[in-house]
């Protein structure tokens, strides 16, 4: 919830998914900003927007 370098123009919080790629490093595959729904797909299907986690 709190500003962070690399930030740019995102709303918080913001939501980073990585995958383990075949070379064994991870790479980045979501980068969601509060106010934007994004669609999951591993390892499961959840649907969710980042600005809903700070009403938690």
């Amino acid at each position: 919830m709190r500003p962070f370098r690399g930030q740019g123009n995102d709303e918080l919080p913001v939501i980073f998914t990585y995958a383990l790629a075949e070379n064994g490093e991870y790479q980045l595959t979501h980068r969601v900003p509060a106010g934007t729904a994004a669609d999951f797909t591993e390892p499961f299907k959840p649907t969710l927007d980042p600005a809903e986690l700070g009403r938690i």
